[in-house]
């Protein structure tokens, strides 16, 4: 069964890698994601908050092309699938 959420960037901080000199230190960012909350108008958003009322989500990303593509306030939609075992 597949589920679809929509979730929205509450947070975005950019940071290096811990123990390595800053100018030498791959970039990284910690993305934090929070379920849509309804109330904003928004039909679809209102929808899927009377289904998730809530949920958080944080990820971390290295990937030069992934960096900067998150930005505060955007939302997203996440599809959850089980993964074969």
């Amino acid at each position: 069964m597949k589920t679809r959420c929509k979730f929205v960037v509450s947070e975005v901080a950019r940071i290096g890698w811990q123990g390595m000199k800053p100018e030498t230190a791959p970039l990284q960012e910690r993305i934090k994601l929070s379920a849509i909350c309804g109330g904003d108008g928004n039909e679809e958003n209102q929808s899927f908050s009377s289904a998730t009322p809530t949920g958080t989500l944080e990820i971390w990303v290295s990937n030069p092309a992934v960096l900067g593509s998150f930005l505060p306030g955007c939302e997203y939609y996440l599809e959850l699938t089980p993964a074969a075992k």
